[in-house]
């Protein structure tokens, strides 16, 4: 399994340990039932991308963003989203526990069934995105914005 091999747009079932990028680009990928522990993507982008019951542990994505993509009953367990830009996607029933998500912009989403446990929101943004049920629970979203 090559990440970024781009004749291979589909990872199911995957468990993808300890991979460290920088500056990469990965677009037009599925990932389906796969398990990302301990990787670092960082200040890197990924676009048209679909992640569905994906789970992320121990991970790094500071830095990078997320565009047009589709997320889909994924968990992020003790991540760091850093700087992490979420553009234009669609994300339903995601949970983000015991994650670092400090100034993470958030923005022109459709969001249904997101929920944040144990997270840090510092300086984030949350911008004229549709929502249905969002859950904040133990959450510091000291100077974030939500309009």
């Amino acid at each position: 399994m090559n990440l970024l091999d781009t004749t291979d747009d589909k990872l199911e079932n995957e468990i993808i340990d300890n991979i460290n990028f920088e500056n990469v680009e990965i677009n037009d990928k599925e990932f389906l039932k796969d398990e990302f522990n301990n990787c670092s993507i960082i200040n890197s982008k990924f676009e048209r991308t679909f992640f569905s019951k994906v789970i992320f542990k121990n991970c790094n994505f500071s830095n990078t963003s997320f565009e047009n993509s589709f997320f889909s009953n994924c968990k992020f367990e003790n991540c760091k989203l850093e700087g992490t830009n979420l553009v234009d996607n669609s994300i339903s029933d995601v949970l983000l526990s015991n994650t670092n998500a400090n100034y993470i912009n958030l923005s022109n989403n459709n969001l249904k069934n997101l929920k944040f446990a144990e997270t840090t929101l510092r300086n984030s943004f949350f911008q004229e995105n549709k929502i249905k049920n969002i859950l904040f629970n133990n959450v510091d979203l000291t100077r974030s914005a939500i309009f």
